[in-house]
């Protein structure tokens, strides 16, 4: 379901970050739902949205991929997990316990995404239906991001791994090692910056012990010069742990 904001404090704060303080009574409807988009005939299990290109990517448990357009709420079209391999590869296709579902999708705006399914591998498409890619993550992940204004994929999974790999291929291109603080669940990125290369962006890495490892970009380490307008170039060194006192550094 497509939700839209009632509340104009409420619209605000999800907009600009700032939150108004409500005058008055409040409204007894702040969301209203406006449409609804069907095409999964099983439980979703993830999301992936980008406002420039008005789609949202949706995940279920069967495999199952969707693509809707978001303000007209249009089906384009559905893909399967299991038919990015030739059907001569799929023994167990029909079967139940091996139906190999989605655990996480992100979504680039350049018109690409990857799925991240049970089994651990790593799915790239285009939003056209075209497959691009396809590798063994090698664990099952618990986040898994796109650098904002980049062409790298972030994950991170059980092994406690920071993970950056290219958009091209799904290479691997930097490792973070937080293995001592347990798996990682969360990863968030600051915007990037709009007018100045020279401000640093910003990872929050959230694992199970309770830390947030907040990392920046270091951009005179990049010695790729076809890289040099991309954020996710960039070395990676870790600025600050909360709650702990080791330092890491990213390697290249």
């Amino acid at each position: 379901r497509v939700w839209a904001v009632e509340n104009s404090n409420m619209g605000t704060a999800l907009v600009d970050g700032y939150v108004q303080t409500a005058q008055g009574h409040a409204s007894e409807s702040i969301l209203m739902c406006c449409l609804v988009l069907w095409g999964h005939g099983s439980p979703i299990s993830s999301l992936a949205f980008d406002t420039d290109l008005d789609i949202v990517v949706s995940g279920s448990v069967d495999g199952t991929i969707c693509i809707h357009t978001v303000r007209r709420g249009t089906f384009i079209r559905s893909l399967h997990v299991d038919d990015f391999f030739p059907p001569a590869n799929v023994v167990t296709k029909n079967k139940v316990d091996n139906i190999a579902g989605v655990r996480k999708v992100a979504l680039h705006s350049d018109g690409v995404f990857v799925a991240h399914l049970e089994t651990g591998l790593l799915q790239m498409y285009s939003i056209n239906g075209v497959k691009l890619g396809c590798v063994d993550a090698g664990e099952k992940l618990n986040a898994m991001e796109m650098i904002p204004g980049g062409h790298s994929l972030v994950t991170g999974g059980e092994s406690g791994h920071v993970i950056i790999r290219s958009l091209r291929n799904l290479e691997i291109r930097y490792v973070l090692d937080l293995s001592d603080y347990g798996p990682i669940y969360c990863i968030a990125f600051t915007p990037p910056p709009l007018h100045s290369k020279s401000v640093q962006q910003f990872m929050f890495v959230g694992t199970f012990d309770g830390s947030i490892t907040v990392v920046c970009s270091q951009r005179e380490d990049v010695v790729d010069e076809d890289d040099d307008d991309d954020p996710s170039s960039a070395q990676y060194t870790q600025h600050q742990v909360l709650k702990k006192q080791e330092t890491k550094t990213w390697w290249r």
